[in-house]
């Protein structure tokens, strides 16, 4: 069965995003990813299907990922020697930005510009939907992807998540109701969208996707990283949570946060106290994320992260926060032009990055730790991605 092929050199080799790809990419929708109980991992399933499909393998981004030639397909060049195209990939401009409407910005982390590009496009018609990232609302603590079209499902899944969260499951829906559909990706997913566009596997969804705004990634990590945080840091049951973010409360942009059904609040801080740093930053990460080298997103049309290092002198202007943003492709710059002049956007040309990239964790972990990760699973005989 060809889904035996996915199953065996992916799945079960450690491989496999948890992207979702191969399940909009599947023709027949015989393929899920279950949101997942307490221990277990986001992994896709399937009914019987045809002996001589293989779409879903040809989709995947897990395995063979063809970097090159996607980075050809979508800026027209590979990137050459200059160094910041090798530290950050192909880019017109890099800016430091915020959203100026103070709802916006307080409702979401750093400069809550994803937010502000997003309901932008949403309310000026560049946009009629969106995929975001979400909490479900049985288990408040699991991330899942949801399809907004309006300010306020924008707004609902505002700020950071760090668990697995399986956004392009949502591609064939979002793609058979709407025509031009933006989303919010960490790196893996916008391999697995730019994949199924190189190959033409399904131009019915790739010719929808207008936009893809892809996130600074360190890992993403299964959701007994919060269950830990939740149950033993902060000392709720899980049938007590009725709400939970990894990035928010009283701790503007930075505390991991419970609400009870009984309405108590409890915070913890993001980095301090060893909390986050061994549970969702190093202990609880997917295995493919040990093996990613793509921190920046580039391949997406637009890059956004946390500005690392300039926080000193940022926060003079605006100490609410600001996030970093890498516009790539002329559609990027476009909506970035376009939310400037509309006043929904505040941004300054940043040629100084590289300055101060390197005390980003992520920087170190995608490529120098990752990058050595390879070389000794290699040595070991463990499978690695094919990236070309």
């Amino acid at each position: 069965m060809p889904f035996d092929k996915l199953q065996s050199e992916v799945i079960n080799s450690g491989l496999c995003c948890s992207c979702g790809t191969c399940v909009s990419a599947c023709p027949l929708g015989y393929l899920s990813i279950p949101l997942g109980e307490v221990g277990s991992e986001k992994k896709p399933a399937t009914k019987d299907c045809p002996d001589n499909c293989f779409i879903c393998y040809q989709a995947c981004p897990g395995k063979n990922l063809p970097f090159s030639e996607m980075e050809q397909m979508i800026f027209g060049q590979r990137r050459g020697d200059e160094p910041n195209e090798q530290m950050f990939g192909i880019y017109k401009s890099h800016m430091v930005t915020h959203a100026v409407a103070d709802q916006i910005h307080q409702t979401g982390v750093a400069g809550a510009s994803v937010s502000a590009l997003l309901i932008h496009g949403l309310e000026t018609g560049f946009l009629d939907a969106a995929i975001v990232a979400g909490y479900d609302k049985e288990k408040p603590w699991q991330v899942r992807p949801f399809l907004v079209t309006e300010r306020q499902g924008v707004l609902a899944a505002a700020r950071s998540k760090y668990g697995v969260c399986s956004t392009n499951t949502l591609l064939a829906e979002a793609a058979k109701n709407y025509e031009r559909i933006g989303m919010v990706a960490c790196p893996c997913h916008v391999w697995g969208v730019r994949k199924l566009a190189l190959r033409k596997l399904a131009p019915k969804i790739t010719d929808r996707i207008k936009l893809v705004i892809g996130l600074y990634c360190l890992a993403q990590n299964f959701s007994l990283a919060a269950e830990y945080m939740i149950t033993q840091r902060m000392g709720v049951r899980l049938e007590d949570v009725a709400e939970f973010q990894y990035r928010g409360g009283a701790l503007f942009g930075g505390g991991t946060w419970v609400k009870t059904k009984d309405g108590q609040e409890k915070t913890m801080e993001l980095l301090g106290n060893w909390g986050m740093v061994p549970t969702v930053f190093i202990g609880y990460q997917m295995e493919r994320c040990f093996v990613c080298r793509d921190h920046v997103a580039e391949l997406a049309d637009l890059s956004a992260g946390d500005v690392w290092g300039r926080h000193h002198e940022l926060d003079k202007k605006s100490n609410l926060g600001w996030t970093g943003i890498f516009v790539r492709t002329p559609v990027g710059q476009e909506i970035m032009e376009s939310a400037i002049q509309a006043g929904a956007l505040y941004a300054e040309r940043d040629d100084t990055i590289a300055e101060y990239y390197c005390v980003n964790p992520g920087h170190s972990k995608k490529r120098f730790a990752n990058a050595k990760r390879i070389e000794y699973r290699k040595r070991y005989g463990w499978p690695v991605p094919n990236i070309t």
